[in-house]
């Protein structure tokens, strides 16, 4: 028998949409699958459909007496989103990456970092059997890579831990794009003490890492085959220490003032739209405390541009997005 029920569909049919949580979901003491939540809508901005992944965390059991595998024994279940390709119109969701160190018990926060659902799926206009959609609760996020690079978007990669994912939620309808164009770097500037370096600037990459550790693992919940989506995932998901790895590329060698083991400052990363005045979008970086540590020059032949490099050692990043005053 043929199976006859099999959808073929395109990543453009997807979608992918948030909403800020004002608290956590599944608690350790849930026993029960949450229900899906309403009014997750907020565009992550032009990204692709993120890869998703369930790992049931399979233990082969060998024993003497024979010579193959004797047994499976089912492990701590995990949940994983993964967004490798985000043009930044809206860095709003963004700016979760970084938790809140000022008040890290903040409603709706983990130890200072915000809790997201994330839905995605193929919206149902192409068809009730086309359409899918699932949700991702009390998401954090694990890591978030920031890429500026010379005559390119402005670009984000995402790697996000959910506490569950629900399946068989119902898809939306029609979502669209983000009313704004990606963040460019045309308008980007890159600024140390009042000076724009930009000229000499070809590129920098940030990457923010959280460490999210998951804790304990909840009993199984349903026979196999039939448990709920929280059966056997940690009993909670907590930020470890914050590291900050951050990487530039020249087209030309530093100034002087830049080239020793002193404090940078901050460093400045903004891009807006084009325009002036007020309600233009805009994605800004502050990074604190910027220490060089390698600084090195790319080899070059005599068809290629002369190149520079350097890693930083850094701490205390802000991300902060919004509209122009």
């Amino acid at each position: 028998m043929l199976y006859t029920n099999g959808q073929y569909r395109v990543g453009g049919e997807g979608y992918l949409t948030a909403a800020a949580q004002p608290s956590a979901l599944v608690l350790p003491t849930a026993l029960a699958d949450p229900s899906p939540r309403t009014g997750v809508t907020s565009l992550l901005g032009f990204c692709d459909l993120p890869s998703r992944q369930k790992a049931e965390s399979l233990q082969p059991v060998e024993t003497i007496g024979m010579m193959r595998v004797a047994a499976h024994n089912v492990g701590q279940r995990t949940y994983q989103l993964g967004v490798s390709r985000v043009l930044v119109a809206d860095g709003t969701w963004l700016a979760y990456a970084v938790r809140n160190h000022q008040d890290p018990d903040a409603p709706g926060t983990v130890r200072g970092l915000q809790l997201i659902t994330y839905e995605y799926g193929t919206t149902s206009e192409y068809g009730a059997a086309v359409g899918w959609a699932e949700q991702a609760l009390d998401g954090l996020i694990n890591s978030l890579r920031l890429s500026y690079q010379e005559g390119q978007p402005v670009t984000a990669n995402l790697d996000i831990w959910p506490a569950v994912i629900l399946e068989g939620v119902t898809p939306q309808v029609s979502v669209g794009v983000p009313g704004f164009a990606p963040l460019h770097w045309v308008n980007c500037t890159w600024m140390i003490d009042g000076v724009d370096y930009k000229p000499i600037l070809a590129g920098t990459d940030i990457t923010i890492t959280n460490n999210l550790i998951r804790h304990g693992m909840r009993n199984q919940r349903g026979a196999l085959g039939s448990e709920a989506a929280i059966s056997r995932t940690a009993y909670a998901i907590t930020p470890g220490p914050e590291n900050l790895q951050v990487r530039h590329r020249f087209r030309d060698d530093l100034p002087a003032a830049l080239r020793g083991t002193a404090d940078w400052g901050t460093l400045t990363l903004r891009a807006e739209q084009p325009g002036t005045g007020a309600g233009r979008p805009f994605f800004q970086v502050a990074i604190d405390h910027n220490y060089l540590d390698v600084r090195g020059g790319d080899a070059a032949n005599a068809r290629t541009p002369q190149m520079w490099s350097t890693t930083n050692l850094a701490y205390a990043i802000e991300l902060t997005a919004g509209l122009t005053g």
